[in-house]
């Protein structure tokens, strides 16, 4: 299986949303606890709404253009790859990985 440490998972959201990221994250936890998850946010979401141990955040400028937030988020992600989230977006099963490995050797090559 291809090393899976070159891709991250990234959320976008927004303190608005912040209600459903706590179960956002744990299935994150829960079904795709290979991947280094990263969350974009405008405000540093509370520790009832996010396990900052297991999911790094990255903080934008809310003033900013949509475009601009995502290109100063990016600079701060490693790996070469992303897997693109909103907190809407809940898994419900356990990830692939071998699937996602495969697609990143196609990617490569």
């Amino acid at each position: 299986m291809k090393s899976l440490n070159k891709i991250a998972l990234v959320t976008y959201t927004n303190s608005n949303c912040h209600d459903i990221l706590r179960i956002h994250s744990g299935q994150i936890e829960k079904f795709a606890d290979k991947f280094n998850s990263y969350v974009l946010s405008n405000e540093t979401p509370s520790s009832d709404c996010l396990n900052k141990d297991k999911h790094s955040v990255i903080l934008y400028n809310n003033e900013d253009p949509y475009y601009k937030q995502w290109t100063n988020c990016l600079e701060s992600i490693s790996e070469d790859y992303i897997i693109y989230l909103q907190e809407d977006f809940l898994l419900f099963d356990q990830v692939d990985y071998e699937e996602i490995s495969r697609c990143l050797e196609f990617l490569e090559n």
